[in-house]
């Protein structure tokens, strides 16, 4: 979390600059916490009360709460963030996990890793069911779950 102040670029609205936090940050974007509902397309300056450069962002979402505030994401014109508190964390760099897979249906990174136990049922009824101890690869947004049989259990597939 990273206390912000939150301004629209457009002249207009340029009263609606707000002292917030982000609820979330990556290298490409933000979740910001707003008083105000923002528009898709819209673009946001945002920046960081610790110091740092600010970044402009597109607003690709924005989230009614309960409370009549709002989560609005922001990607980064830049392309990146390139606020200190990104660089490094506990000692790790944070720009070797770009390379995170994205849900191949929804598009999402958040994807959480599990053991799985799986009985494939084989066509016909007198073959003993066929069983696999794969990784899955989970989306945590969309429910799709990715695995790979390991090669002796496939060939007993194939028989």
């Amino acid at each position: 979390m990273v206390a912000v102040n939150l301004s629209p670029l457009d002249l207009v609205n340029r009263e609606r600059r707000e002292r917030t936090y982000t609820d979330n940050i990556s290298p490409h974007g933000a979740r910001v916490r707003s008083t105000y509902a923002w528009k898709l397309g819209d673009w946001a300056e945002i920046t960081p009360l610790s110091g740092g450069p600010p970044v402009c962002g597109e607003v690709v979402y924005c989230q009614k709460l309960v409370d009549d505030r709002f989560f609005v994401g922001l990607k980064v014109r830049e392309g990146r963030i390139p606020w200190p508190i990104l660089q490094r964390f506990d000692g790790i760099d944070i720009a070797k996990f770009d390379d995170i897979e994205k849900c191949k249906f929804c598009g999402s990174d958040k994807q959480k890793k599990f053991t799985a136990e799986i009985a494939i049922h084989l066509p016909h009824v007198d073959k003993p069911h066929v069983f696999v101890f794969p990784e899955l690869l989970v989306c945590q947004r969309c429910g799709k779950a990715k695995f790979t049989i390991p090669e002796e259990r496939l060939r007993l597939l194939m028989k």
